[in-house]
């Protein structure tokens, strides 16, 4: 549409008077369009306290799930990683993946809260997997320094995995039948600077343990975001909508109860009746708010107006978008309601 022009309503709507504003829209503009039930759209919530519960996910269709709950970022949570790692094992099947994450400055490098090196052990259908990342650190801009960090990596933390060499860069592979994916490199396809592997034969303690003794050698004392996340392993294969699947994995996430001072929650979903925008306001924190749209409709001289509904904690407002400004006062007579520029 290019430049749009954005309004707001002051105050809170309720559904029932949304529903009302919609079928003015209907009744007095061409071109109405109603959301689409089949529009998928996406929230980002960071809710207070516990998760909220849900007998059911009224007028919202789930099409992805995604939890983190967040912990202090200090190495004795590394302890409190084991014992969520160990539960986690026992309840996640086939269905569920579950990661505690770590971020960290690396040794000899200057790094902050927005670029940092992570490690990573996650379960995933009975397997266990070690991850690093490089992210703003030595390792993500030296190849050689590089080389050397890998090599100290794998030793310290005792991982199936050697070094090749070749064309003047080095590669990884793994020394088993396990899987090894490399997910960051400098310089082509070598010299990788992130990747995850496959650890066999190798016990939650025993990994978390090498993590300890990998910070205690290779970073400083400073520590940056220390989470847990969870979500659903997708094998192609199921027999369940994807709903039903994200609301199986929403509920093993409470039913688990993992500790976490705060959480963010990532869902994709479509909005199937209004009445699934209460459940957007559930989920939202004090400083969440989300986009969902409510209607088009046409207006004079090629003009269009977008109405969204942006929920929040407190409730429900509204947006105006015109692609100019020329029929504002049209739309605010026809609509009885006042906008201000947002």
């Amino acid at each position: 549409m290019g430049v749009e022009f954005d309004y707001k309503v002051d105050g809170l709507f309720s559904i029932e008077k949304i529903l009302e504003i919609r079928q003015k829209v209907r009744e007095l503009f061409e071109g109405f369009s109603d959301f689409s039930p089949e529009e998928s759209q996406r929230g980002y919530f960071e809710p207070k306290g516990k998760l909220p519960v849900f007998d059911e996910l009224e007028g919202l269709s789930l099409v992805m799930i995604h939890i983190d709950g967040y912990l202090p970022s200090k190495d004795e949570t590394l302890d409190t990683f084991i014992e969520i790692l160990k539960q986690g094992e026992s309840i996640i099947g086939d269905e569920f993946h579950l990661a505690v994450c770590c971020g960290f400055e690396e040794k000899n490098s200057k790094q902050t809260k927005r670029a940092y090196d992570t490690i990573r052990v996650w379960i995933r259908l009975g397997k266990l997997y070690f991850d690093y990342g490089a992210n703003g650190s030595k390792v993500n801009a030296d190849a050689s320094y590089a080389k050397d960090f890998i090599k100290r990596l794998i030793h310290i933390m005792n991982l199936p995995i050697r070094i090749e060499e070749r064309d003047g860069q080095y590669f990884l592979a793994h020394t088993s039948e396990g899987e090894l994916s490399i997910s960051r490199s400098l310089w082509g396809r070598g010299n990788p600077t992130g990747f995850s592997c496959e650890v066999m034969g190798t016990s939650i303690e025993e990994i978390v343990g090498c993590v300890k003794q990998f910070f205690a050698e290779c970073a400083t004392k400073k520590r940056f975001d220390f989470y847990w996340s969870f979500g659903g392993v997708h094998l192609g294969t199921e027999t369940v909508s994807a709903h039903e699947r994200c609301k199986r994995i929403y509920d093993m996430a409470i039913k688990a109860n993992f500790p976490a001072d705060h959480y963010f929650i990532d869902i994709e979903f479509t909005l199937q009746d209004l009445e699934g925008i209460e459940v957007l306001k559930s989920f939202c924190g004090p400083k969440d708010d989300v986009y969902t749209r409510l209607c088009s409709f046409d207006l004079p001289e090629d003009n269009y107006g977008e109405i969204k509904i942006v929920t929040t904690s407190k409730g429900h407002q509204l947006r105006l978008t015109l692609r100019t400004p020329d029929n504002l006062k049209l739309v605010e007579k026809k609509l009885g309601l006042k906008f201000s520029e947002a």
